[in-house]
């Protein structure tokens, strides 16, 4: 059964910060095709979280790179 991801307020904060990047500086598309990879990803996430490399062994904190400039970081419980 695949797992609920829950966003902390700071991850909210900067996906929107780069969602409003891309837009003012990207055509449209490019902001889609961004939203469709990261939820591609949350996808594999949530069926597989230990699929992608612990970065830091204490706290459980997982990192998937979603673009060359962009990772996500998440742990699961």
């Amino acid at each position: 059964m695949p797992e609920p991801i829950v966003w902390s307020p700071e991850s909210e904060k900067d996906l929107e910060k780069i969602l409003v990047y891309l837009a003012s500086e990207w055509e449209a598309d490019v902001s889609i095709k961004f939203l469709d990879l990261i939820d591609k990803l949350l996808r594999h996430i949530s069926k597989n979280p230990k699929q992608y490399p612990i970065i830091h062994t204490q706290l459980n904190i997982r990192k998937c790179v979603i673009t060359k400039h962009n990772s996500l970081y998440y742990r699961n419980r």
